[in-house]
């Protein structure tokens, strides 16, 4: 630590690695300082991820909805004409593709941002 003083981490583990006799109650205070520092970095992280899943649900369930409803008119087409083809309208082909490549970007960045935390992003 650059400012001088020890942590506590520190001065637990030189407590330990000594051979002189130790007092419970200064490991104990150690210890359990660490593990609410710990379980405070834990917490943070588990918000951090909790946002993010709810905002990456979000987006993608945009390009979703209007992938499935094109599929439900093209299915209706079906049903109504009972043939086992029908003329699919190139504004529907397009926002199909449009909104298949808007989930394809949207999983990259999810992967990448994984690929971050896990510190492996080439």
């Amino acid at each position: 630590m650059g400012s001088g003083r020890i942590s506590t981490r520190e001065t637990s583990k030189s407590l330990i690695e000594s051979d002189r006799p130790i007092d419970p109650n200064i490991i104990d205070l150690a210890q359990s300082s660490y593990l609410e520092e710990v379980n405070n970095e834990l917490i943070t992280k588990s918000n951090k991820q909790r946002e993010f899943v709810s905002l990456a649900y979000h987006e993608l369930r945009s390009p979703i909805m209007p992938i499935l409803g094109t599929l439900e008119l093209i299915e209706y087409e079906f049903e109504e004409s009972g043939k086992k083809e029908v003329t699919l309208k190139i504004e529907h082909f397009e926002r199909l593709v449009r909104n298949v490549k808007r989930l394809e970007r949207l999983a990259s960045e999810i992967l990448d941002v994984t690929k971050i935390n896990d510190q492996s992003l080439d």
